[in-house]
């Protein structure tokens, strides 16, 4: 569970981080290596970690979280034809795989 664990936030907070210096400096990580090879790992970590612990209830809640964010930074990167709705659209890109997981949980 713990080598689950570290190799989530590792892998998620990685891939934040490098999400992050490419957005400020365009090409600076992909000239060398795709961003979203981080956010595999992350995935798979985030499920054998919440498989691990179904006791931890904030384990369960690391995978919609991820594709949350997943979605969101897609939503927003792509969504200049959404215009004035983009913060919007970007929000329910955020809040739509939680909803789902949630009735799916139930």
């Amino acid at each position: 569970m713990n080598l689950a664990r570290l190799g989530y936030c590792v892998s998620f907070f990685s891939y934040l981080f490098f999400l992050m210096l490419e957005y400020l400096r365009p090409g600076f990580v992909s000239n060398y290596l795709s961003v979203h090879l981080f956010l595999i790992p992350a995935i798979i970590f985030g499920i054998l970690w919440a498989r691990k612990s179904p006791s931890y209830p904030f384990s369960s809640f690391l995978f919609p979280l991820s594709i949350s964010i997943l979605f969101s930074v897609f939503t927003w990167r792509e969504g200049r034809a959404f215009e004035d709705y983009r913060v919007l659209m970007t929000l329910v890109a955020f809040f739509l795989p939680m909803l789902v997981w949630r009735q799916v949980q139930k």
